[in-house]
């Protein structure tokens, strides 16, 4: 998935990038400028094969951290499975993964 994650990045306006696999599919995360999903999934397409394209694209203000600072993988995970998840920014990254545990 690292793969994902720098073609992300390679997006103008993506500043940081975490890709997850959830029920079968990959949806990515990113930070940074909002952008429309079909114009990053275009730009994306150019990158990465057909199967390597995320499912989802949300964007967040900021990713939430465990607490060695790191991001939280399994966060994303549950973002990534709720249905209400919206591209709109989430804020305070500890305080969204502790939404979702």
């Amino acid at each position: 998935m690292a793969e994902i994650d720098g073609a992300l990045r390679s997006c103008e306006g993506v500043s940081e990038a975490v890709t997850v696999l959830t029920d079968e599919q990959l949806v990515a995360f990113y930070v940074g400028e909002p952008k429309g999903t079909g114009a990053m999934r275009r730009e994306l397409a150019e990158i990465l094969p057909q199967y390597a394209l995320p499912r989802r694209i949300i964007r967040l203000s900021e990713f939430p951290l465990t607490h060695n600072r790191k991001i939280d993988r399994r966060a994303l995970v549950l973002l990534a499975g709720t249905p209400s998840v919206s591209p709109a920014p989430v804020t305070g990254g500890s305080a969204a993964a502790q939404r979702v545990r």
